[in-house]
């Protein structure tokens, strides 16, 4: 089966290229705001936060643009979170969820634009080895976004991800 999983869905703006095409489309995107995006898709999305475990989480909407780089992480420098008092989201073990409903034999394709939380779920794959079921990972990384990941958990995660097919998007 080929699937195509859009974490960090935000308007649907990547799924256009999938839907349709003999994938399943999958979008986690925890700000219920922008549900309306997936109508005309006729997807409904889960409004979950990817991360690494199953349960609820911190979730700071950004006073910016449609709330644009909304994070699980209040030290984010951008989106101007800085006074912004969390709302609880549901967040998804997303590893888990990867080994409990797909199988090697699947075609994935995932898209991450998670403001930061890529670096504590994509090592979670990678200790649980979940991230060999990825076969393209469509990536925006936010290191230089987040005060407390650094460039070198950064260049290490990078070095951990050799072979898979990466594409590394700006933001």
């Amino acid at each position: 089966m080929n699937i195509y999983i859009d974490c960090g869905g935000w308007k649907g703006d990547t799924i256009e290229e999938y839907y349709n095409k003999n994938f399943l489309v999958i979008v986690f995107e925890p700000n219920s705001t922008y549900n309306c995006y997936y109508e005309s898709f006729n997807i409904v999305p889960l409004n979950k936060a990817v991360w690494i475990y199953d349960g609820e989480i911190d979730f700071y909407i950004g006073t910016n643009y449609s709330g644009l780089g909304s994070t699980l992480f209040k030290d984010k420098i951008t989106s101007n979170i800085k006074d912004v008092k969390p709302i609880k989201v549901p967040c998804i073990d997303f590893s888990k969820w990867i080994l409990d409903n797909f199988n090697k034999d699947d075609r994935i394709i995932l898209k991450m634009n998670i403001e930061g939380a890529e670096y504590p779920v994509l090592n979670k794959m990678i200790e649980d080895g979940s991230i060999k079921y990825i076969n393209k990972l469509i990536i925006s990384f936010h290191h230089h976004k987040i005060t407390s990941i650094t460039e070198d958990e950064h260049y290490d995660l990078l070095k951990k991800l050799k072979g898979i097919e990466l594409v590394i998007r700006g933001d």
